[in-house]
């Protein structure tokens, strides 16, 4: 028999990926490459290849394409447009992974927008055992002005109702929610510079109907008015610190 592996020896290492500008993640939870050691990066999506991964769900006239005219990292960001108007809802879902497990998870995402020219949201569908747990985050600088979560009877729980980021052109903004699946609440969300502790607010649940659930999801809200944002570089991982 030859010799056996030495599975005590230390090693060192180096995440040398395309991902470029994700300081936020680096002061909150690490840089992506520790979630390598402490966790497991499940979903990298940058917009650089085509959108065939992606469900469009949109209601009205929406869209939903890649756009090179405002991105964060690399050649392309998802542009949404929202017309406005009754029912003009844009929604596009991907799936992710077949085994979610359990655990703490982390979702990042950056969003582009300019003064009173957002209603955006991302969230992830997960299922454990009979349960659906959507984790989502949302916010509006249309009418009314909220930063919200999606919680409990399938409503929305304001984080913060007077924050307003309104920048003078297209600016980007990073988002990052973190819930615990074990439990069935939320942990902590980082938006726009500000922290909040939301760990005391459950997800939303409902008894699975159908197939076992496991997506992520980017959207708008349904506004009167007219508008258009960007989204880039979504991130998701499990068994977060």
């Amino acid at each position: 028999m030859g010799d056996l592996p030495d599975y005590t020896r230390q090693v060192t290492i180096r995440y040398e990926g395309g991902f470029l500008g994700l300081e936020e993640l680096a002061v909150r939870l690490g840089f992506p490459g520790v979630w390598n050691l402490k966790g497991n990066i499940i979903l990298m999506e940058d917009f650089e290849s085509e959108l065939t991964e992606w469900a469009d769900e949109s209601t009205g006239t929406c869209t939903a394409t890649r756009s090179s005219r405002h991105k964060f990292s690399g050649d392309w960001a998802l542009k949404l447009y929202n017309p406005g108007g009754a029912g003009a809802i844009q929604s596009i879902t991907r799936r992710y992974f077949q085994n979610p497990g359990s655990g703490k998870f982390a979702v990042f995402s950056r969003w582009c927008w300019t003064t009173g020219n957002v209603d955006n949201l991302i969230g992830v569908a997960i299922s454990k055992g009979t349960t659906n747990y959507f984790a989502e985050v949302r916010y509006n600088l249309i009418s009314p002005l909220t930063l919200y979560i999606y919680t409990t009877g399938g409503t929305y729980y304001e984080v913060d109702a007077a924050l307003d980021v309104s920048p003078d052109d297209y600016a980007w903004f990073p988002v990052l929610l973190t819930f615990n699946l074990d439990t069935g609440y939320y942990d902590k969300l980082y938006f726009a510079d500000q922290e909040y502790d939301i760990s005391d607010v459950p997800m939303y649940s409902a008894e699975l109907g159908g197939d076992v659930v496991a997506s992520v999801y980017v959207g708008t809200g349904e506004e009167e008015t007219e508008f258009t944002t960007y989204v880039d570089d979504i991130i998701i991982a499990k068994n977060v610190p």
